[in-house]
């Protein structure tokens, strides 16, 4: 709380008069008094900011303190070596990472070394997963048509039907179907397998988009009748 002081004209203490009855003072005190008392509230006031920033003070070093530690903990996790090490190891030896890099190889004709990728996918890839289907599906193309690989690539178009067919989730894929049945019924043509080729075709057909129906159509009509 502020005190305010207003002195008399004379300067030899406060004015005292009421200004409700001017005229009427009361008995003057000794001004000794009020400097004593005064001398008291300021080291009274001193006395509780130095405790306030003193205790301003002490908190202030406990933050400092935390923060540092806080820093500390930080530098160990960043400079941890063999984790970041890890981690990069990891992220090289994904499903997607072999995956991509069969699609680049498989772009640049690398073929033998596409089927390496494709198959270490198809190791790591989840079951239904694209990269699953696309590895297979690709692995069996190549193995047909790049090594002549017949019962290689029939065990890859097989896989994909009986992953599809067997699925838990009852979401088939009409697409992956139609075109596993499709390539399936190629290679049992290139085998001499006229009989179970047509007959994967026309499974191929029951599965098949306004788009590609008419193409199965023109080839079971060429290869069936």
């Amino acid at each position: 709380m502020t005190i305010f002081i207003i002195m008399n004209e004379q300067g030899t203490g406060p004015i005292l008069e009421s200004r409700h009855h001017e005229g009427l003072q009361p008995e003057r005190k000794n001004p000794i008094v009020f400097i004593v008392i005064g001398i008291f509230l300021v080291m009274g006031l001193g006395a509780f900011f130095f405790v306030s920033n003193e205790d301003q003070e002490q908190q202030l070093i406990a933050d400092i303190e935390a923060q540092i530690a806080e820093l500390e903990t930080r530098k160990i996790e960043k400079e941890d070596a063999p984790l970041v090490e890890v981690s990069i190891e990891k992220e090289e030896g994904t499903a997607d990472f072999f995956y991509k890099r069969a699609l680049e190889r498989d772009n640049q004709k690398d073929y033998e070394r596409a089927v390496e990728d494709y198959t270490r996918t198809i190791e790591l890839a989840k079951k239904y997963s694209t990269e699953m289907w696309e590895s297979l599906n690709n692995r069996g193309v190549i193995r047909a048509e790049q090594f002549s690989d017949f019962s290689g690539a029939l065990k890859d178009f097989n896989k994909i039907i009986e992953i599809e067919l067997n699925r838990t989730d009852g979401e088939i894929d009409a697409v992956k179907l139609e075109s596993s049945y499709s390539n399936r019924a190629y290679i049992k043509i290139a085998q001499g397998n006229n009989e179970g080729a047509c007959d994967d075709l026309y499974e191929a057909l029951s599965y098949a988009d306004e788009n590609s129906m008419t193409f199965l159509e023109k080839k079971i009509a060429s290869v069936c009748e």
